[in-house]
């Protein structure tokens, strides 16, 4: 198909909103069924996994993005799960950030995130509410 005269052996095939190295790593763990992951690869192997469908990669993602959480990356992780409908992600992220609130709440990304973005902010109390995630004395 690639080889002949095709009208698809002409053109180049455009992946958005992935790193080179994201689609490198999505493409070799469908030829391997191997992957090493890094914070910002398992959101583009995610990204992919989603779109093309590849259920076990976006579990595995998903699953290396929990272990991963800290107060740095819970308001970018949260954010991302919400953008891509990972309910067990969301809600775990919302979780961490309950149990980890004093330490959350005195991170500078919290800090810069009521300055810039207080909409997040309220997203997050609302959802740990309603989610009943709050266990108040």
């Amino acid at each position: 198909m690639f080889q002949n005269h095709m009208k698809e052996s002409k053109h180049v095939i455009k992946v958005a909103d992935v790193s080179y190295v994201a689609l490198h790593s999505f493409v070799n763990y469908l030829y391997t069924a191997e992957v090493c992951l890094e914070n910002q690869m398992a959101l583009g192997l995610f990204i992919l996994a989603e779109r093309y469908q590849v259920n076990h990669l976006k579990a595995y993602c998903e699953k290396f993005l929990i272990a991963e959480l800290n107060e740095v990356n819970a308001i970018s992780t949260y954010t991302f799960a919400k953008q891509h409908n990972a309910k067990r992600l969301l809600d775990s992220t919302l979780t961490w950030i309950v149990d980890n609130k004093e330490q959350f709440v005195r991170s500078e990304a919290y800090v810069k995130l009521k300055r810039t973005n207080p909409g997040i902010v309220a997203d997050i109390l609302e959802a740990c509410f309603s989610n009943d995630l709050l266990i108040l004395p």
